[in-house]
């Protein structure tokens, strides 16, 4: 009866249907690909419970001194702090180096180049990226992967939501300077790719 019901399994059905999707109860052994198509849910009366919180507005906000928000995320060719991926020359080549992504418009305002490194720059510390303009990300944004913990950790928030304990990761705000040295920055970007 609970949602992570895999009584039906065993490892003979699994190769047999090469793989069985949970909740697999037992006498119901096809799987369900998704949960409460039936409209009712785990609890005796079949409603979801669903508890509403207050919101607290803890995040810090841009402003005029860091004018920009930092999204810091994923990308497809790694894995978290790359421990499983950081030594792949195929992915590596595809995503080398802790770098920024960020709209051409924004950057011609700040005198930002694409495929220069650019210093990315908190309350609490700074990072050097590679920078790539794209228009995927709106004029008061950047974009950072987390992969390179020695670069995004350095500038992003770390206060936790007082009741799922998520760190705030994405209520950042930044400034973004260029860089006049870029074989010093070079340096320093290269430094973050460890692990």
């Amino acid at each position: 009866g609970r949602m992570l019901d895999y009584s039906g399994m065993s490892y003979e059905k699994i190769e047999k249907n090469r793989g069985l999707q949970w909740p697999c109860r037992e006498g119901d052994e096809t799987g369900a690909p998704r949960l409460y198509t039936g409209g009712r849910f785990q609890h005796p009366d079949g409603r979801a419970k669903l508890i509403p919180l207050p919101f607290e507005d803890n995040n810090e906000r841009p402003d005029e001194e860091y004018p920009l928000w930092l999204n810091s995320g994923r990308v497809v060719e790694h894995f978290h702090t790359r421990t499983r991926t950081g030594k792949i020359g195929n992915l590596n080549k595809f995503s080398p180096t802790p770098y920024m992504e960020m709209n051409p418009d924004a950057a011609r305002k700040l005198g930002v180049e694409h495929g220069k490194y650019a210093r990315l720059v908190s309350r609490r510390g700074d990072a050097v990226v590679l920078v790539q303009l794209t228009q995927r990300v709106p004029p008061d944004m950047v974009f950072v992967p987390f992969h390179f913990h020695e670069c995004v950790n350095r500038v992003s928030l770390g206060l936790l939501d007082p009741h799922s304990r998520q760190p705030a990761f994405k209520q950042c705000a930044v400034r973004v300077e260029a860089i006049e040295d870029q074989t010093a920055a070079a340096v320093r970007n290269r430094a973050a790719r460890t692990f």
